[in-house]
């Protein structure tokens, strides 16, 4: 197995872990939700919005920056390993802000968001984990 497979190997184990936690996070936000639903102010609920739907424009910009070179190195020489790195990084990054916009999702049913609110979050965080799923260069 090369480092890269070992690496994608690694990648695919945190995406299902990451994904298992969204559904950690919903029922935690269900049973250890304190605040009434309907009570978050809106204009920190908005600010919250705004924070998830900027780094998912965030990631989209990193995420083009950190994997366009590193594709195109490992489709010529699949061992380099500075390229292996950023490659990474690159979807590491990715579920990385996957689990964060689903932890927006959280927050806000802490502060008293409906569930179905709340749940676009989780839903969104999933999403991303799935689309933007781990790939080998050249794949």
């Amino acid at each position: 197995m090369t480092q890269l497979d070992e690496r994608l190997r690694t990648l695919r184990v945190l995406q299902i872990v990451f994904l298992g936690s969204i559904i950690l996070y919903a029922g935690l936000g269900e049973v250890l939700n304190g605040a009434e639903d309907g009570s978050i102010d809106q204009l920190l609920r908005n600010v919250i919005t705004f924070v998830a739907g900027s780094s998912v424009v965030f990631l989209a910009v990193l995420r083009r920056n950190l994997l366009a070179s590193a594709n195109d190195r490992l489709r010529t020489n699949p061992d380099d390993t500075e390229a292996i790195q950023k490659w990474y990084a690159g979807n590491f990054v990715t579920l990385v802000f996957g689990e964060t916009i689903s932890l927006f999702g959280l927050v806000l049913r802490f502060l008293g968001a409906e569930l179905a609110y709340a749940g676009v979050f989780y839903a969104a965080g999933a999403v991303v984990i799935i689309i933007l799923s781990p790939r080998k260069p050249g794949a």
